[in-house]
């Protein structure tokens, strides 16, 4: 694949994507893994995106010797999404062709009656997102996960 890559995670249809034998592969990647694709790198080195099954499938980066010894592997996500009355979120992650990454859940939330509806003027609307980039040696820096508050849509 060439860069950039972007992917919403919850958004999109894996049901052609290659699963991955869990014996087989046990060494490069976990049992309930899709196949997503191979990346031209900055260095000397292999990288790869797999999807890790969750209540959403999530991108994960690693990269690996030409030898196929693992250099690193992150999480390409910043966790933060979920479910349930009142709240909505949406994942996004690209990595740019400058090998940088951003990742983000986009979130609103609000608070609700007993009977379901919504108390008005506790709706908050904020995202959650990590910024990285790939490395000449083939490490993946990271980092930690900021919260920024967004301005109250009219919508």
């Amino acid at each position: 694949m060439t860069l950039p890559i972007a992917i919403k995670g919850c958004g999109m249809n894996f049901d052609n994507f290659k699963h991955f034998d869990g014996k087989q592969f046990s060494k490069y990647t976990d049992e309930y893994s899709l196949a997503y694709g191979h990346i031209v790198t900055n260095g000397n080195y292999l990288a790869t995106i797999t999807m890790t099954a969750g209540d959403c499938y999530v991108p994960v980066l690693t990269t690996y010797k030409l030898t196929g010894e693992k250099i690193d592997q992150k999480t390409i996500s910043v966790g933060g999404c979920g479910s349930g009355p009142g709240f909505n979120c949406e994942e996004f992650m690209i990595i740019r062709k400058d090998f940088s990454i951003y990742t983000s859940d986009s979130i609103s939330t609000f608070e609700y009656d007993s009977l379901g509806n919504e108390i008005e003027g506790t709706r908050k609307y904020y995202v959650n997102y990590i910024k990285g980039k790939m490395l000449k040696n083939g490490k993946i820096e990271m980092s930690n996960p900021v919260n920024k508050p967004l301005p109250q849509s009219k919508n």
